[in-house]
């Protein structure tokens, strides 16, 4: 499937504040994916894993836009939410436990690189689509990536090789990961600033 990409700009507080950290940036494009991609799955009834669900807040505005579908949505969350349908833990502890195969859908919004997550998706579920986000910062090598796409451990040590040597090309480790774990096809958003952001949903 096509590859969009999409060129975003980095968010900065007030002068002398900082970077601003949030946890639903660019949510309509996060909504509008995941309401195409319930409506691709042609199902009036879905059950969904939101393995970093935050407060819901994405979810919330997918089932404002699908009021005909019912979504059954069970959330992890390493925070502490009082709500039935949320478990409260590391969702690399707790995945494991599940059977992610009885699912629609699986989304790892992720503030970094979900890999250990998607793999278990892949291993336990490689039937489900996955969404995910995934962001890169400039100078992390991404060791495990790296050697997925068949590069020696040993390059990967950052007191012999600088970091950069590697970071340039996050990107395509990353395909690569996907690649091997069994994803063959993908629909992306790409955006780049002062990290770079993909938003895709991965078969």
């Amino acid at each position: 499937m096509p590859v969009a990409r999409t060129k975003g700009k980095a968010q900065f507080s007030p002068k002398g504040m900082g970077k601003v950290k949030t946890n639903n940036t660019h949510h309509t494009l996060k909504v509008n994916m995941r309401v195409d991609l319930i409506r691709s799955l042609g199902k009036d009834k879905i059950k969904a894993l939101d393995a970093f669900a935050g407060e819901g807040v994405v979810w919330k505005s997918v089932q404002e836009q699908l009021p005909d579908v019912e979504i059954e949505l069970l959330r992890i969350d390493k925070g502490h939410y009082t709500t039935p349908d949320v478990i409260v833990g590391d969702n690399r502890k707790v995945m494991p436990s599940l059977n992610l195969a009885e699912f629609d859908l699986i989304d790892l919004d992720a503030w970094g690189i979900p890999q250990d997550q998607l793999r278990l998706c892949a291993e336990r579920a490689p039937g489900v689509p996955v969404v995910a986000t995934c962001i890169m910062y400039p100078l992390t090598p991404i060791p495990r990536l790296v050697q997925a796409a068949g590069i020696p451990k040993d390059w990967t040590d950052h007191t012999k090789y600088g970091l950069v040597l590697f970071a340039r090309r996050q990107l395509e480790w990353w395909d690569n990961f996907c690649a091997v774990l069994g994803y063959t096809r993908t629909t992306r958003h790409i955006y780049r600033g002062n990290k770079t952001k993909v938003y895709q949903i991965l078969w």
